[in-house]
């Protein structure tokens, strides 16, 4: 995830252990979800963008996005 939109090339921060509004509404509170394939955005199942759950849903509009594994 990161806090502002970038261009393809730029240096972006990443964060974890975080909340983030991420919907005005329509999350489902438990809800795990995955890197998208749209660059961007998070998926609800896995992708071709990740096949490991990275965030899950806090409420209808925010999500914690978790510690990458190793």
């Amino acid at each position: 995830m990161v806090a502002a939109a970038c261009k393809s090339g730029d240096i972006a921060t990443a964060f974890y252990g975080v909340e983030f509004s991420y919907a005005a509404s329509g999350l489902t509170p438990g809800a795990r979800y995955y890197v998208s394939a749209t660059a961007g955005a998070l998926a609800d199942g896995a992708t071709t963008g990740g096949d490991v759950p990275c965030a899950f849903a806090t409420s209808a509009t925010n999500v914690f996005v978790m510690a990458p594994r190793k």
